[in-house]
């Protein structure tokens, strides 16, 4: 199919897998839940993934898949741009209760993933972790939550757009060379810690 559209008031289970698959996007706008599978090259590639309702998990595997990103505002939101350049051409947005975002499971396995960066604004809890050489590179990652924000940049060049975190609590990590250069880190709230390696960062 060329796109997904939930029905409303149900919860919703697509799978996009397969070249270009789901092209025109997904759409879980109306759904209670949504769980969505992008796996494939160039999957679910022209329109931003959208779900809001009472919990949302969308996994984007293929190369380029879910390349105009995802904009997920549920209770719960799991997002997951694991293949090489996915989620890369508009930034990956979470605004719920309860937000982790995940962008390349490490080297080069998911490099360049959410390069147009990640914007997290949640009630409780930002959890980012950028772990694939030269993920979430260009926009950076913005964490703003009411108790916990936590963002992990651990490969070449994740986050070089910079980091900037506003919690209770607020922890970064930036573990590898360029990481978080030379955008740098900024922190406001109650607590900030920050972990650096590698590299000659401004916090």
């Amino acid at each position: 199919c060329t796109s997904a559209t939930c029905p409303p008031g149900v919860p919703c289970d697509v799978r996009c897998t397969g070249k270009d698959a789901c092209k025109e996007g997904v759409d879980c706008a109306e759904a209670t839940a949504c769980n969505v599978l992008c796996d494939g090259t160039a999957a679910c590639t022209n329109r931003k993934i959208r779900c809001k309702g009472e919990a949302c998990q969308v996994t984007c595997k293929g190369k380029d898949a879910c390349s105009a990103s995802i904009d997920c505002d549920a209770g719960t939101c799991a997002l997951r741009c694991l293949g090489d350049a996915t989620c890369k051409n508009g930034t990956v947005t979470c605004a719920a209760d309860r937000c982790s975002v995940e962008c390349g499971g490490g080297g080069k396995n998911g490099q360049d993933s959410c390069i147009a960066g990640v914007r997290c604004q949640a009630t409780t809890s930002c959890d980012v972790r950028c772990r694939a050489d030269r993920s979430c590179q260009n926009g950076g990652v913005v964490a703003v939550a009411g108790k916990t924000a936590d963002v992990v940049c651990d490969g070449p060049g994740t986050c070089a757009g910079g980091v900037v975190t506003s919690a209770a609590e607020s922890d970064v990590s930036c573990q590898k060379k360029n990481a978080c250069s030379p955008g740098g880190v900024r922190c406001d709230g109650g607590q900030c810690a920050a972990h650096c390696k590698d590299g000659d960062i401004r916090f």
